[in-house]
């Protein structure tokens, strides 16, 4: 068949499977987003979701699914995976006092700065402030060695000329 234009030219055969293509990731495109949209509005209920891919799974275990059907398979599974992601962060928000979650906050380091440290991070080299540990049995004989050698007296510096 010989596709025109709008003005009733005849269309190069390269342009129509182009414009065809097109037409197809068009509706491809709108499917995903109608299924997505579903998907999010149940991402508070993973337990549906889960009915919902379980039926699938059992349509695919049975046949071949359908490009649409495999679509929707995968939104759903993605969807499944951040509706459980989000039930965890919810119980860990639970569990921790005052919502607080995740160990020291950045503001509560020495090295903190608003605009030149927002993480509280120490500069290179040195060890956080409240992270230094106790030498154990191991290390504290190289703790002792290291304290002889401090002991010794280090000669001057050769003078700058």
């Amino acid at each position: 068949m010989v596709k025109t234009t709008k003005s009733g030219r005849v269309m190069n055969p390269a342009d129509a499977h182009r414009k065809e293509e097109r037409k197809r990731e068009i509706a491809r495109n709108k499917l995903e987003r109608k299924f997505t949209r579903e998907a999010v509005s149940n991402r508070s209920k993973p337990e549906e979701i889960k009915k919902q891919l379980q039926e699938l799974i059992e349509v695919e275990d049975a046949g071949k699914l359908s490009k649409a059907q495999k679509l929707h398979k995968k939104v759903l599974q993605d969807a499944y995976e951040q509706a459980l992601l989000k039930k965890k962060e919810e119980d860990n928000k639970k569990r921790a006092p005052d919502g607080l979650v995740g160990g020291p906050r950045p503001e509560d380091s020495r090295y903190y700065h608003p605009t030149l440290n927002p993480t509280g991070a120490p500069p290179p080299g040195k060890m956080a402030a409240g992270l230094v540990s106790a030498p154990t049995p191991a290390n504290a004989a190289a703790a002792a060695a290291a304290d002889k050698l401090g002991s010794i007296p280090l000669p001057k510096p050769p003078p700058l000329p």
